[in-house]
């Protein structure tokens, strides 16, 4: 039923249509009511009218309530009920407006998918609201002299009976139909769903119809409808729970008005007293029992794309990631893994390596290792093992191996993680054979070069050539001598006496310029008594040292030297090499290292789940120290500001800096585009950061940290050394470690999710017990929602139970007095929940609802705050003093009027006999510059109120737990459920503000509770 879907296009004739029909269907079903009445015709234990009314306000708006006025004074005088009708119209109107009104408030959702729905349709539907009308109704038919007023507690509680049944038989299934009328269903469903109902109307019949027989007619029949109802719950959720239960009890009643069925008394009231209680039994159960399976599957959706995402998380990684039974047997494997072995993951997962490896001898060691991490418990690292992948070649891996632990402790899986270092073994085999056939290269020229000496002296002893076979001889030595690259220099105790063209090159001389100096000018200063001790010790093996070229610039030599005859006496020969492509291959070797120790640190630290901020930290110490950026920090996306998370201990700024768009524009570049954002003189950029203004920041290179299209944060490195800008391979470096960042925020604890993974996959029947305990781990705050309804609801929820109990078993034997000391207690209790509820969904409304502050009118706000504390301030003879004039805040007033009850409450409750409060306030930082001032504070300006008693005070210990959630102030728990301070903190802080206790713990000193807002502009 839409009564909005009507084609008149008048709006006031569509409202006027909607009145008149919405008043019919009052009277219609009114009218069904009152043919069960018990007292003068109008008060009867089944008022679906009830339900009709709650759910057409819910669902159209209060502007209907004239149809519900109009439909209860119509019904009325058709009963009979002439001077009391008015007032039994406005009971029935108020009682339906409120409940409306309630239930909004609650942010209830009209198809009854979540718990929390549920549980308030029956408490403020079906438990509060009709305590209105009841109470209303009665009180008009004792005023007017339709009934007695001895009579008054009997008939509202038949009143309250009949209106709590028509709120939780009819309201829900119309809530439900009316907010989604449409149902798309396949064929099959719709067969199913007629085969039930038809189940359930034939079981109706046959309980409620008179059928049974007459042998077991005192059984307890009527729970034969239980299964269709649950079966209507489990295949059709709310719609199918609150439609089966809407049918069954139509059938109830029915057949229990006929005086036939398992409730059948003597009198009507007796049988619909009983009916009563089955009908709420059986709504509460269905509607909670569907609601609870909704929620489940919600859940195990959720955990289904959870699982999805981290399959591709797993897949993407460049590492093998890999997990083995104890048969060597795969069940799990990225695609790393797939595509060593040349196939796809689902044709690996239950193989084993010899599937796909037809190197026996790797298989055998792989074998092995498996066993070991799983028989010893510990966890293996192999620095480099080969594989053979599916193309034939030989690949390298270095990898990390460790066991998995099921609930008793034992290894049945191993899990492993493996690095593809091949091109990095590669690269130093030859290096090694590059290094061996220099060093051979110069070992054979050295011999050449010493025999050609030593024939030199041989002919110049033997005087057997003339002067001109001398020159010739020489002229060999040059030639051999600049046919080499290495240089070849001659010298007596350091002075040159010959060199060759390589070494004139090499050093930036001509080679005459060479001829006559000392070596050890050709060496920078720090290597030259070195040089000089190796000269006299006529030291012959190789060294290295640091060359010193005619313009000043250095570059590191490898000197090999040796003691040979020359021109009849004995000098030394040095063949010097220039080892510069070597060092920077040795250097850049040694940074990759570097940075695969980093990768694998990084690794290794998300495997053993640290906790994230040690996590960020480590990773931006390690890319300041890889990419050599002595400046180094994080931020993550908060809304829309970037927030530091971690930083090099140099920064000028502080952990948790919040940063705008207006500020650190390259940043945001970053986050913007996705894509890296490079400066190579940061200074001297115009939207450079002020902060930065004291430090001369030079490269900068931002990194975003990005999870698909999505933009987490950034990663931001700097140099102050000029002329360094980042090279092309560190850029890369950085954007690795960036994803590094998105994986470690995306997943931190992935190995618990592989673990679980692998449980499920490894032994079916154990899925629901490990989704519930992903869930657990997901919903901590659910849990603390759960604790807090199952012990402290329960509290007050007992004395409401027994004494409805004694008030339904006993009631005749009960007098007026303790009729209404009973009923006293239960409203007491209802309040008493009423209290914890509110709290509770203020705590969890303050972290989703966003508001917009504005400025306080903060004498207002105390001042209602007061007033609802009333009752206490006089109960306990408390004096307040309050400042002349309140500074101007920014806020949001209905949560700072939450946060001065809380405060006021627990002074006057735990401070002083009698308490004194003293309230005040004082701005804190400079004052707020108007729009047409040239520049804007260093810091925005606050102000801090605060509440100071006359108490015993407080610990150190107890301060740092007050503003914990299920805290309380005393050491026992005297009263609520210790989540006043607590939601006293969530609201200061989504304003934008801090809480703060001030005491020395010394009794009659007291405490200071304060709060800080934002200064409203002058």
């Amino acid at each position: 039923m839409n009564m909005s879907k009507v084609e008149i296009k008048s709006p006031y004739l569509l409202y006027l249509a909607q009145i008149v029909i919405l008043t019919a269907i009052y009277f219609g079903v009114a009218k069904m009511g009152l043919s069960l009445a018990s007292f003068r015709g109008i008060v009867t234990l089944v008022w679906p009218p009830t339900g009709v009314a709650l759910a057409a306000l819910l669902l159209f708006g209060y502007r209907l309530w004239p149809a519900i006025a109009l439909g209860a004074l119509l019904v009325n005088l058709s009963a009979g009920a002439s001077l009391a009708t008015g007032g039994i119209a406005l009971g029935n109107t108020l009682e339906a407006v409120v409940g409306a009104y309630l239930l909004n408030r609650t942010g209830l959702r009209y198809n009854l998918e979540r718990l929390r729905d549920a549980f308030s349709l029956v408490f403020w539907g079906a438990i509060v609201s009709p305590t209105i009308g009841a109470a209303i109704g009665v009180a008009s038919l004792g005023l007017t002299g339709a009934g007695a007023w001895a009579d008054y507690d009997s008939v509202w509680w038949v009143w309250w009976l009949g209106d709590a049944m028509g709120v939780l038989v009819v309201a829900p299934a119309l809530l439900i139909w009316g907010y989604q009328p449409r149902l798309a269903m396949p064929l099959r469903q719709v067969v199913e769903a007629v085969g039930l109902l038809a189940a359930l109307v034939i079981a109706g019949e046959l309980v409620f119809g008179g059928f049974y027989i007459s042998q077991v007619a005192n059984y307890p029949l009527a729970y034969i409808i239980f299964p269709f109802v649950i079966w209507a719950a489990f295949r059709f959720g709310q719609r199918g729970a609150t439609t089966a239960t809407l049918v069954a009890a139509g059938l109830a009643v029915w057949g229990t008005a006929q005086g036939v069925g398992p409730f059948a008394q003597e009198t009507i009231d007796a049988s619909l007293l009983l009916l009563h209680g089955f009908l709420s039994t059986m709504a509460i159960t269905a509607m909670l029992l569907a609601a609870a399976l909704a929620e489940r599957n919600q859940t195990e959706e959720a955990l289904k794309e959870q699982r999805a995402f981290l399959r591709q998380v797993i897949n993407i990684n460049p590492h093998l990631i890999f997990a083995k039974d104890r048969a060597g047997r795969f069940t799990l494997a990225n695609q790393a893994v797939a595509d060593v072995f040349g196939t796809t993951i689902e044709a690996i997962l239950g193989k084993t390596d010899a599937d796909f490896n037809p190197e026996t001898t790797q298989n055998e060691h792989f074998r092995r290792d498996d066993l070991d991490v799983m028989n010893t418990l510990q966890e293996k690292f192999i620095p480099e093992e080969p594989i053979t992948d599916a193309a034939g070649r030989i690949r390298w891996l270095q990898t990390i191996k460790r066991p998995i632990l099921d609930s008793s402790g034992q290894a049945l899986q191993v899990l492993g993680v493996a690095t593809d270092i091949t091109a990095h073994r590669q690269a130093q085999e030859e290096l090694q054979r590059y290094k061996k056939h220099l060093e051979e290269l110069v070992k054979e020229r050295t011999l050449e070069l010493t025999e050609a000496v030593e024939q030199l002296e041989r002919e110049i002893t033997e005087r057997r050539q003339a002067e001109e076979a001398l020159r010739e001889s020489e002229e060999r030595f040059h030639y051999l001598a600049d046919a080499t690259f290495e240089g070849i220099v001659i010298h007596d105790q350091g002075q040159i006496l010959d060199a060759n063209q390589s070494f004139a090159l090499m050093v930036g001389y001509e080679l005459a310029e060479v001829k006559g100096k000392n070596v050890l000018g050709f060496a920078t200063p720090e290597y030259r008594d070195l040089i000089m001790q190796h000269v006299q010790s006529d030291y012959e093996k190789p060294y290295e040292v640091m060359g010193l070229k005619k313009d000043g610039s250095t570059f590191p030599a490898e000197i090999w030297a040796k003691i040979i005859p020359y021109q009849g006496r004995m000098v030394r020969v040095a063949a010097i090499r220039d080892i510069t492509e070597r060092k920077q291959a040795e250097e850049t070797l040694l940074r990759q290292n570097e940075f695969l120790v980093a990768l694998h640190q990084i690794t290794l630290d998300l495997l053993n789940r640290r906790e994230m901020g040690d996590l960020l930290q480590a990773l931006v110490d390690r890319a300041a120290t890889l990419l050599d950026a002595p400046y180094g920090e994080l931020m993550l996306k908060e809304g829309d500001e970037l927030v530091v998370r971690a930083f090099t201990q140099n920064q000028p700024f502080l952990l948790g800096d919040r940063i705008g768009r207006d500020e650190a524009l390259l940043s945001w570049q970053a986050h913007d585009t996705g894509q890296p954002a490079i400066l190579d003189n940061y200074s001297a950029w115009a939207a450079h950061r002020a902060i930065y203004n004291g430090v001369h920041l030079r490269a900068v290179a931002e990194f975003p940290i990005m999870i698909g299209q999505a933009c987490l944060g950034v990663l931001a490195l700097g140099r102050d050394e000029p002329d360094y800008p980042f090279k092309p391979e560190q850029i890369q470096k950085g954007i690795l470690l960036s994803q590094l960042a998105a994986l470690i925020l995306d997943r931190a604890n992935l190995y618990d999710a592989a673990l679980r993974e692998i449980t499920e996959r490894k032994q079916a029947e154990e899925a629901l017990l490990q989704q519930a305990v992903e869930l657990e781990a997901r919903n901590e705050e659910l849990d603390a929602f759960a604790h807090t309804v199952a012990h402290d609801l329960k509290v007050p929820l007992g004395p409401i139970t027994g004494y409805a109990d004694i008030l339904i078993e006993d009631d005749a034997l009960l007098t007026p007095n303790e009729r209404q000391k009973y009923l006293q207690i239960i409203a007491r209790s209802g309040r008493k929940m009423n209290s914890i509820i509110g709290e509770l969904l203020l705590l969890a409304s303050v972290r989703k609802k966003e508001v917009k502050s504005a400025p306080l009118d903060m004498a207002g706000i105390v001042a209602e705050a007061q007033q609802r504390l009333a009752h206490l301030i006089e109960e306990h003879q408390a004096e307040i003093i309050l400042p002349q004039v309140w500074p101007v805040a920014l806020g949001y007033a209905p949560w700072i009027e939450e946060v001065w009850t809380n405060y006021l409450s627990n002074a006057i409750k735990y401070g002083g006999r009698p308490p004194r409060l003293e309230l005040g306030a004082t701005v804190v930082g400079q004052a707020v510059s108007l729009p047409d001032e040239e520049s804007p504070p260093d810091s925005p300006p606050k102000v801090r109120f605060w509440v100071h008693d006359n108490g015993p005070g407080l610990s150190l210990a107890a301060q740092r737990r007050l503003f914990t959630p299920f805290t309380q102030l005393g050491q026992v728990r005297i009263e609520g459920q210790g989540l006043g301070l607590s939601i006293v903190r969530r609201i200061v802080e989504k304003l934008g503000g801090e809480v703060g206790i001030e005491s020395e713990g010394i009794p009659g000193q007291g405490s200071i509770f304060s709060f800080t807002l934002p200064q409203a502009p002058a």
